[in-house]
């Protein structure tokens, strides 16, 4: 997830995206121990469809659109390079088949070719979902000043530590023990915190706040 943001917050993609699949999505979902909505019920966010009235819909998520082909498909989700787009869904189908993405790293088991018609597309946009990091912190879990100077005997954790991943995401890796023998010495050994106290056995997991020592 992190890894492909990198692209779509490009200032050319601007955040956008767009979601395929084909006919046989309801299988693959189940497939993948997943749930889909049936082919009827998707017809309710495509905007092409006369439908006098759509239940549970917001109206600025009707953007799905379906095809016979992925160059009839290419239009309706406003894809102006249609030979790109076709060779880009080529080229997953091949690395699908091969049950190995060599280009963003996707699990084979979790990798559904796009083959048969009719093929659908949803438009999709990354938008902020949650908040993980808070104020910037040094190594030691002290907050920041504006001169990036550690504010004495502050210190943050969980949720209101920023940087605490290492980026403005959660991500893909978590940490190891090496990783929290290395943070955390300083702010319990001899500062008046107590882990047992406060229940931090695992600080980043299971507490966050701010405390003054």
């Amino acid at each position: 997830m992190e890894y492909m943001k990198n692209f779509l917050d490009s200032s050319q993609d601007k955040g956008h995206y767009c979601q395929i699949f084909d006919s046989r999505y309801v299988e693959q979902a189940k497939a993948l121990g997943r749930r889909a909505e049936t082919p009827e019920v998707l017809r309710n966010w495509m905007r092409e469809e006369q439908i006098a009235k759509r239940e549970g819909v917001y109206d600025y998520l009707i953007d799905t659109c379906k095809a016979d082909t992925l160059e009839q498909l290419t239009p309706k989700l406003r894809i102006s390079d249609v030979d790109a787009f076709v060779k880009t869904v080529k080229r997953y189908n091949e690395l699908a088949a091969q049950g190995k993405d060599l280009d963003f790293g996707v699990p084979g088991d979790q990798m559904c070719p796009i083959e048969q018609g009719p093929f659908y597309g949803t438009q999709r946009h990354v938008r902020f979902t949650v908040g993980c990091s808070g104020i910037v912190i040094d190594g030691h879990l002290q907050p920041l000043n504006d001169q990036n100077q550690p504010i004495e005997g502050l210190y943050e954790i969980g949720n209101l530590a920023g940087s605490f991943y290492g980026a403005h995401d959660y991500p893909l890796s978590i940490f190891r023990k090496q990783s929290r023998q290395k943070l955390h010495p300083r702010l319990f050994r001899g500062r008046g915190i107590l882990p047992v106290k406060l229940g931090l056995g695992a600080p980043w997991r299971s507490g966050y706040g701010s405390f003054r020592v």
